[in-house]
């Protein structure tokens, strides 16, 4: 037989119901002595604090041998057993839930208010993954409407006066060399690493600055050769127009 013992309105319930709290002592027997000391410290200091160590069960258990409870309703049951850590079991409609307050998975370093609702972890989380790197390892795709990263020293200094844009001649004889792009990790730096959404956006972002002053430049080049052909084609326009002249002279 599996004995059943509903200790959550113990100070609220059983002080007010004294033939229920009869009925709890003989039903279990083993307790009696240590449940009357904690029946006396709720009388006195209005309060309760219980522990309660739960026997070993060697077969039974939604995961084997180990210490277990087991709660029933409706038919549905869900468990609590401590088998190589703490398990907690149910099916797909109960699920574990923690109402108005937050899950602490950790610790806290003050006693700061935690909020509602809220999923607080002070290590690290790995989601399809047992040895997660990061605060935040998951071993799989990610789907998010939004995601903002934040970042320092975005790249805007390429716009003062005093920056060395390399020419690029500099930079194709670095591509020779290197195949990659100049501040560009390489493809078996990603591939060993991975890649640093925040700091390969700022080096995008560099280099699509450095494209636009390049483009710059080459239509400040291209207007300047743009005006000497017109220089030249107004001179010979004019050389034309001085030879023809001459030629109905000597006619």
């Amino acid at each position: 037989m599996q004995n059943t013992f509903n200790a959550g309105h113990a100070n609220a319930t059983l002080m007010r119901s004294p033939k229920r709290l009869i009925e709890i002592i003989r039903y279990f027997p083993h307790i009696r002595k240590p449940f009357l000391t904690f029946i006396v410290i709720c009388a006195i200091y209005n309060c309760c604090y219980a522990q309660t160590d739960v026997p070993v069960v060697t077969s039974g258990g939604p995961f084997g041998s180990g210490s277990w409870l087991r709660f029933v309703s409706g038919g549905n049951a869900t468990s609590i057993q401590e088998n190589w850590g703490l398990n907690i079991t149910g099916d797909s409609t109960h699920p574990v839930k923690v109402g108005y307050t937050s899950l602490l998975v950790g610790y806290l370093t003050s006693s700061q208010n935690v909020g509602q609702n809220n999923l607080l972890v002070s290590g690290r989380v790995g989601i399809g993954t047992m040895t997660p790197q990061e605060a935040l390892s998951v071993n799989g795709g990610v789907r998010a409407q939004s995601i903002k990263v934040e970042t320092a020293n975005w790249p805007d200094f390429v716009f003062k006066s005093d920056y060395k844009l390399q020419s690029l001649a500099e930079v194709k004889l670095y591509i020779q060399r290197n195949r990659h792009l100049p501040d560009v990790p390489s493809a078996a730096t990603i591939a060993n690493e991975g890649t640093d959404l925040g700091e390969m956006n700022r080096i995008l972002l560099k280099k699509v600055e450095e494209l636009t002053l390049h483009l710059i430049k080459k239509e400040e080049e291209i207007k300047a050769i743009q005006r000497s052909n017109a220089s030249i084609k107004r001179s010979l326009d004019q050389l034309r127009f001085v030879v023809r002249k001459q030629q109905k002279l000597s006619k």
